[in-house]
């Protein structure tokens, strides 16, 4: 079995929705789909429709204290507190493993990233996949928004001096390039 897990707005999971739907059905391998409260409840129907194991992971409306939602709907985990998207995080988390565990493979897109984790925890093999170009050097603002949305992280990253899990960069199937080392 094939899981995918993303999260995001529609633009960054239905295109993983009809690659997985695709998968299914190419490959005839069992396919599940996980996605967050961002993407809107029509992508779930289309895996459904395809015969996909489809898992809405835990909102801030069915996880987070009603004080959290005061101030109205909650479109994105960045108009949440520290402390509210830890708990989102953590529900989402346990969800996420518990959909994981039997599978043979975990696809996810970058803004799943803690799925790698759960991935090398349960020993599974995994890949990140993003339907946009990924470029070398972060957009501008990246550092600022970064830090403003994880002040702990942020000051834990900017005071680390080990690089302790090195990383490559693969190359699209398409490109005539050959990898630098």
């Amino acid at each position: 079995m094939i899981v995918f897990v993303c999260k995001g707005s529609r633009g960054d999971v239905q295109p993983l929705a009809c690659v997985a739907a695709s998968l299914k059905e190419r490959c005839k391998v069992e396919v599940s789909f996980a996605y967050d409260f961002q993407c809107p409840s029509d992508v779930g129907e289309y895996l459904i429709s395809h015969g996909l194991n489809v898992l809405a992971l835990p909102s801030p409306a069915t996880c987070l204290p009603g004080s959290v939602l005061e101030d109205g709907d909650i479109r994105s985990p960045l108009q949440l507190d520290d402390d509210a998207k830890l708990l989102l995080l953590t529900a989402e988390l346990k969800e996420i493993v518990k959909f994981c565990s039997k599978a043979d493979g975990i696809v996810f897109n970058l803004f799943a990233y803690e799925v790698w984790l759960v991935a090398q925890q349960l020993g599974i093999p995994s890949i990140a996949l993003s339907t946009f170009f990924i470029s070398r050097t972060p957009v501008q603002g990246f550092e600022r928004k970064f830090k403003s949305t994880f002040p702990k992280l942020y000051h834990l990253l900017k005071s680390s001096t080990k690089v302790t899990h090195p990383f490559t960069v693969a190359t699209p199937i398409h490109s005539s390039h050959t990898p630098s080392q």
